[in-house]
């Protein structure tokens, strides 16, 4: 009897760049319902409808087992297989393998090509066919990483550090120093990117929206930042209710508190637009910050104290955002956003360190436990939890 691991992964376009997702993670979206499933259409155009999602199948064979479905008038019972892409049908020999005959739903992650017929079982019939990324909340590598923090909350945490805990201390340390180091070369890669693609101010412009959403409507920020230029917005501030209202952006409101609703960040961000309007070119100053230099594995506290890491925040939230975002959300800020765009100015290798050692942003407090338990978190007045540490954990949890 084959058994199905863990092990296929794709390679897919992340927020930051290319990012390594396994395939049980969309198992897994599909199990939990995390799409739009009233917007769930064939791409032969007709409505499905999932009653029941099936049985999930952790043995060879489709993914899931007796899925019960309505797809347009027809209700249908039978098996769903799930791919990132349409080829990987092929690839994986599905359609000479007859434990795929009773498929009726091939759920694919990404668009294949328009004039694709769709793929064949060794029986001869057709599955019907679903895209599923223009309906996820947010993109696939957000949804690994919020994957990756489900785990936390919900399995042993030993069980999850065992395998660093087969490793020296040192060794655990340097693990997640280099998990986080791919994690801050693909962020600044994406920075370089979107200011080669669309100018530093649009960079910076879009970048903040997009983190000011959260993971969950990410999409919804994108999309106002491409309909309203920073010059304009500055130039015409837009009625941000009107845009929290707007069903064409598909925001996402349930299940999210109240001070992380489109309408209260797209608020914040107009408040902050209006208290520094140039505020991408005070950012580009502040990229000319001197006495940075440092390594990842130096001490964290006495870095953040060399570098007078509380007062570098500070100045960062008057002069960039006249102090309109507060708390963890603006140590995030600085970490996906300014960080990385401060290095495609000056001094890449210092943002790094400074990346590294910061303050972690919107870290959940589980994730310090699991330091605590790996053997990590030993000594917290000289190794405090650091953005490195958590994007480390992070990356090496969402890779596995």
């Amino acid at each position: 009897m084959s058994v199905k691991t863990e092990s296929q992964v794709a390679e897919v376009a992340g927020e930051y760049g290319p990012v390594a997702v396994a395939e049980v993670l969309i198992q897994k979206l599909w199990l939990r319902g995390d799409f739009r499933r009233d917007a769930l259409w064939t791409r032969g155009g007709e409505r499905v409808r999932v009653l029941h999602p099936g049985t999930w199948n952790r043995l060879g064979g489709p993914d899931f087992k007796g899925a019960e479905l309505e797809i347009g008038e027809r209700r249908v019972v039978g098996d769903v297989e799930m791919h990132f892409y349409q080829r990987d049908w092929v690839l994986h020999g599905h359609e000479r393998n007859p434990a795929f005959n009773g498929v009726v739903l091939h759920v694919l992650v990404f668009e294949p090509p328009e004039a694709s017929p769709g793929v064949r079982t060794c029986a001869g019939t057709r599955p019907d066919e679903c895209v599923l990324a223009p309906l996820m909340a947010t993109d696939l590598e957000t949804y690994a990483e919020q994957d990756a923090l489900r785990q936390l909350e919900e399995r042993d945490l030993l069980e999850l550090a065992l395998p660093l805990l087969e490793l020296p201390v040192e060794r655990r340390r340097a693990l997640l120093r280099e998990e986080a180091q791919r994690r801050w070369e693909a962020k600044a890669a994406f920075a370089r990117a979107r200011v080669e693609e669309v100018g530093w101010d649009e960079a910076c412009h879009r970048m903040a929206l997009i983190t000011l959403g959260y993971a969950r409507n990410r999409r919804g920020m994108h999309a106002v930042g491409q309909q309203i230029p920073l010059t304009r917005w500055r130039a015409e501030p837009p009625d941000v209710d009107a845009l929290a209202r707007d069903e064409s952006l598909s925001w996402v409101r349930s299940g999210i508190r109240p001070a992380n609703q489109p309408r209260t960040r797209l608020r914040q961000y107009a408040h902050w637009v209006e208290s520094v309007g140039d505020w991408p070119a005070a950012l580009r100053l502040l990229a000319d910050t001197e006495g940075l230099a440092g390594s990842p594995e130096e001490a964290t506290a006495a870095y953040r104290r060399r570098i007078g890491a509380r007062s570098l925040r500070e100045r960062f939230a008057v002069r960039v955002a006249g102090k309109a975002v507060s708390g963890t959300r603006w140590d995030t800020l600085l970490v996906d956003v300014f960080f990385p765009l401060c290095a495609t100015v000056d001094r890449a290798e210092d943002w790094a360190t400074v990346w590294y050692h910061w303050f972690a942003g919107d870290m959940p407090d589980r994730v310090g436990d699991f330091l605590r338990v790996a053997g990590l978190h030993r000594e917290p007045r000289v190794r405090p939890v650091c953005n490195g540490s958590y994007q480390g954990v992070l990356r090496w949890l969402a890779s596995r």
